[in-house]
């Protein structure tokens, strides 16, 4: 398989990165015991119901699937030429983005946004392929949720 064209790193920036990623997982996980509490987690983890774990694996596993693909088929409407297998990557990369990250989905927005521009999108084609994919998805969970 041909590799795609993309970003090509300077030497140290995926160290740099990934250093950067591990400081901020280190201080959630050092941080977020103590705001929230470790008796209120452990509680949450002692009332869980473990055999309803593969279940949910399995439908948050399809949601993403399907979230991976209503943006590759957004990006191609709005003249983008990548793959699925590299708009699955930019999506789920975004999305690990802002759940390590303060800000959570204005982080996988931004997250988004930097690397469809990166991939050559036009500025309106990105906006306008984030906006309808977060109105697509939003409006399915509230369908979901009602």
């Amino acid at each position: 398989m041909p590799e795609e064209p993309g970003k090509r790193y300077r030497r140290g920036e995926v160290a740099q990165n990934l250093v950067t990623m591990l400081l901020l997982g280190a201080g959630m996980y050092l941080l977020v015991p103590r705001l929230v509490g470790e008796s209120a987690m452990l509680d949450v983890v002692r009332h869980a119901d473990f055999y309803m774990i593969p279940f949910a694996l399995a439908v948050e596993t399809l949601s993403m699937l399907s979230i991976c693909f209503l943006y590759h088929e957004l990006q191609g409407e709005a003249g983008g030429k990548l793959s699925r297998r590299r708009t699955s990557l930019i999506f789920m990369s975004a999305y690990a983005f802002g759940h390590v990250v303060p800000g959570g989905n204005a982080g996988t927005f931004y997250f988004n946004y930097v690397e469809l521009r990166r991939e050559g999108l036009k500025r309106t084609s990105v906006v306008k392929v984030l906006t309808a994919a977060n109105l697509f998805y939003s409006a399915a969970m509230i369908l979901i949720l009602a």
